[in-house]
């Protein structure tokens, strides 16, 4: 029981710190680069995930990135040197979605339903699979959730996207 409360602590500082780190310090390409994930066989792409779902990240990489970040401007490696890399197209976009789904699961519940962009050019299924582990976390409501929906829904009847990409 108090492994269980530890880890989920654990893992609300690591939230809290993704947030942070991506809403005021850095981009996701610094991110990665610092915490040299490409060494591990990590794509951007699973940094992205991650960024946005620490718990799914396994327990000795969660510990790993969790005490490089919690010191890193204490790093013999110097944090400052991977500040705000030069990113691609590709690159931006996934920073941009990954930003947007922290946004949305910390502050969905207050946030205006027109606030998000990337979230209603998801595909009808991950949109639903968002939603639905949005209200497994507790990071939504069932009210909340189901107006979420009903605003995607209308964006697919006005046909501003398919929900098929």
């Amino acid at each position: 029981m108090r492994i269980n409360l530890v880890r989920t602590e654990q893992i609300k500082e690591l939230s809290a710190e993704f947030w942070g780190i991506i809403n005021f310090e850095n981009n996701i390409k610094g991110i990665y680069n610092f915490l040299n994930l490409s060494e591990l066989g990590i794509s951007l792409m699973t940094l992205s995930h991650w960024l946005v779902f620490p718990e799914d990240i396994a327990p000795d990489i969660r510990n790993m990135i969790r005490t490089k970040l919690l010191h890193r401007h204490a790093e013999t490696t110097y944090y400052s040197d991977f500040i705000y890399p030069d990113m691609n197209e590709e690159e931006e976009e996934i920073h941009n979605k990954t930003i947007e789904l922290i946004h949305f699961k910390m502050h969905a519940k207050h946030a205006s339903l027109n606030r998000f962009y990337f979230i209603y050019k998801l595909p009808i299924k991950a949109f639903k699979n968002l939603l639905s582990r949005m209200l497994e976390n507790g990071n939504l409501d069932n009210e909340t959730s189901l107006q979420f929906y009903r605003k995607y829904s209308k964006m697919m009847e006005r046909g501003e996207f398919d929900g098929r990409q």
